[in-house]
């Protein structure tokens, strides 16, 4: 079973205050996006299946220090995390979704991500079974489910991160719309 998701995108910029003598931080951005050719997890008529749930403390990656200053344009990384049934990173790897940009420093903002990426919990993706109850009342359809079983599973999602440099501090926060888990 599998979940797509997306990471990627690195941009750094001299920020309007940098010749002012501040000192200058990463700004670290990131959303999950879908990738249009994964399969959905399949379920059956009596099953549902709850996605993986990232666990609050999940540390964003650091702008890479050395490269604060560079003015650098903007790039995108894809890194693609596998969780596994106990909901750990099992692997993390650069994404084949190839939405990545190139560059010079391409690879620090990677590395960054994925060392990142690869110590992140998430409350495991789950599938589960349920029976219908007996009819309770007189209309002799069930009145409830009963849950039969319930089976973790192995999933990927891909996740987009966007360093800057802004204002001359660093700021991490979510993009619109992201981190929501397909």
């Amino acid at each position: 079973m599998i979940v797509p998701a997306l990471l990627g995108a690195c941009a750094g910029r001299r920020p309007p205050d940098a010749e002012a003598g501040r000192e200058l931080e990463g700004v670290v951005n990131y959303e999950v996006v879908r990738d249009p050719d994964a399969r959905l997890v399949q379920v059956e008529a009596n099953q549902d299946y709850s996605p993986p749930i990232p666990v609050a403390d999940n540390p964003l990656p650091a702008y890479p220090h050395e490269l604060v200053h560079l003015a650098l344009q903007a790039q995108e990384i894809v890194v693609r995390a596998v969780i596994g049934e106990a909901g750990g990173v099992v692997a993390a790897f650069p994404s084949p979704l190839n939405t990545s940009s190139s560059g010079p420093f391409h690879s620090r903002f990677e590395e960054a991500a994925l060392a990142s990426v690869g110590r992140w919990r998430f409350s495991p993706a789950r599938v589960r079974s349920f029976r219908p109850s007996d009819a309770l009342d007189d209309d002799g359809r069930p009145d409830y489910q009963i849950l039969t079983e319930e089976s973790a599973t192995k999933v990927f999602l891909d996740f987009r991160f966007v360093f800057e440099v802004h204002e001359g501090k660093g700021v991490v926060r979510q993009l619109a719309g992201g981190g929501e888990i397909p």
